[in-house]
């Protein structure tokens, strides 16, 4: 295989990765919020159980240091469970532009890979870099990948712009300017 086809196959890979995760962003937008919650927690709790059972098969550190030396009185401690860490009372948020749990913009910030209550500068450069990744001029005019980058790239610009309208404020006062007609009597 040649390497124009290897990179062509590992575009069209990228490409359909990218239009699955759009495809589940909007059907968990479609679907009720409780029920996506009930999703989250399950697959924290996954993750929480594997990130114990791999600390608790794997006690020595990776790269081969040795452990600490053993205390001649050790330490008790309890370890918890997956659901009492799933369910611990999460630290209050810091930033005050953070959303809030209904919030329209989630979607919009997921859409784009970011954690809600991102900063504009850090939306306008993930969205720089999504949108330069979905440039449909790597494939040919008319192609099934063409038109789905023209997709992908439709629903990027619609989260880019709801994001920018919500959290930019000049352009929305500079959308609200009005120009006085310049008067007859000056050049």
């Amino acid at each position: 295989m040649s390497i124009p086809e290897r990179l062509g196959r590992i575009m069209r890979h990228k490409l359909n990765e990218m239009k699955d995760k759009f495809d589940q962003l909007d059907e968990e937008a479609l679907a009720d919020p409780a029920e996506i919650e009930r999703l989250r927690r399950a697959e924290s709790r996954l993750a929480a159980n594997q990130e114990m059972n791999e600390a608790l098969a794997n006690p020595m550190p990776a790269g081969g240091i040795s452990p600490a030396p053993v205390r001649s009185a050790p330490i008790q401690q309890k370890l918890r469970t997956p659901d009492q860490i799933a369910g611990a009372p999460m630290p209050p948020r810091t930033n005050s532009s953070a959303s809030a749990p209904g919030d329209p913009l989630d979607y919009h910030y997921r859409m784009l890979g970011l954690a809600p209550g991102t900063d504009f500068q850090e939306v306008q450069r993930v969205y720089t870099s999504l949108s330069q990744r979905a440039n449909s001029s790597r494939f040919e005019s008319g192609t099934a990948e063409a038109r789905e980058l023209e997709e992908i790239r439709a629903r990027l610009e619609a989260s880019y712009r709801a994001l920018r309208d919500a959290l930019d404020t000049t352009a929305h006062r500079f959308g609200m300017l009005e120009f006085d007609p310049k008067p007859a009597g000056n050049s």
